[in-house]
């Protein structure tokens, strides 16, 4: 059996095959053709960065502080006791506590606060820059597909919006499999024309309820998008940007920064830069210096 190994450097689906074997006699007067395997399809997936930490959620996982609303089911949040009274399920008596009181005492439980998390990935055309993999285009699925592996691995529910050559909404959802459903449409979203950044968050601003997260990933330097994410942010949805510097993967000197006046309204931005380690940015912010999740 004859085997190859090759790294696969661009994302994607590809057809391989099919394969043919081909033997002849030195003089080519006898020729023999066998097929070995049909055409097959193959799905590159995107890379994922080992990351254990993410910048923007630095204080703490979003939605994952203690809440003050009791819930009437069992939760894996026990926070407190209280006496028995006639109806309480006997599955929540707190024995060592009713043995110390010498009267019978009850858990109670706090709705589990964790939030939905929104990741809107925008590929129109007309604001990227680079080529191949030093391009903002595949800058931003890699980040993409890295947080939002990271976020499920946290046990938390990730949904995606991306805005390229076709409108692409992948429902929120948790564990391994939208793991898979992540990784398997960013292997082939691609920019293209499209609404602008401005349009797309209007059109999908109803995706974004008051217990959910956003996480914009955009090389738009543009300030006209930047009112639709501070209405957000009125509204409750917890707003954050990761910004892609279009300039630098053009080797020019970068634009006024427009991100700025996002930080001056309190939502939290992280800058990237081609050829800067993603990994690290996204652990740990730029040179260490960024924003906390509010």
């Amino acid at each position: 059996m004859w085997r190859a190994r090759s790294t696969c450097r661009q994302r994607g689906r590809f057809q391989l095959g099919p394969i043919s074997a081909t033997s002849g006699d030195p003089f080519g007067l006898f020729r023999r053709r066998i097929m070995l395997a049909d055409m097959q399809e193959l799905l590159v997936l995107p890379r994922v960065l080992p990351i254990t930490n993410f910048a923007l959620f630095s204080g703490g996982l979003p939605g994952r502080g203690r809440s003050s609303r009791r819930a009437l089911q069992t939760t894996t949040n026990a926070t407190t006791i209280r006496e028995y009274v006639a109806g309480d399920a006997l599955s929540r008596i707190h024995w060592r506590s009713s043995a110390h009181y010498n009267q019978l005492m009850v858990k109670e439980f706090d709705l589990d606060p964790a939030v939905d998390v929104w990741i809107f990935l925008d590929l129109q055309e007309d604001v990227q820059a680079g080529e191949g993999e030093h391009s903002t285009e595949e800058y931003g699925v890699t980040i993409v597909a890295t947080i939002a592996t990271y976020l499920l691995r946290q046990d938390l529910s990730v949904g995606l919006l991306i805005n390229g050559a076709h409108r692409e909404l992948l429902p929120l959802d948790r564990g391994d499999r939208q793991i898979e459903r992540v990784l398997e449409l960013l292997a082939v979203v691609e920019a293209g024309v499209g609404p602008d950044l401005k349009e797309a968050l209007a059109l999908d601003a109803l995706h974004f309820a008051r217990n959910t997260a956003a996480v914009i990933v955009t090389p738009s330097n543009s300030r006209d998008w930047h009112e639709g994410l501070r209405h957000l942010q009125r509204r409750g949805v917890q707003v954050a940007v990761i910004g892609l510097d279009a300039a630098s993967f053009e080797q020019e000197p970068s634009d006024e920064d427009t991100l700025t006046l996002l930080e001056g309204a309190g939502i939290p931005v992280l800058r990237v830069k081609c050829e800067e380690p993603l990994a690290q940015i996204l652990e740990s912010g730029p040179d260490a210096r960024y924003t906390k999740w509010r």
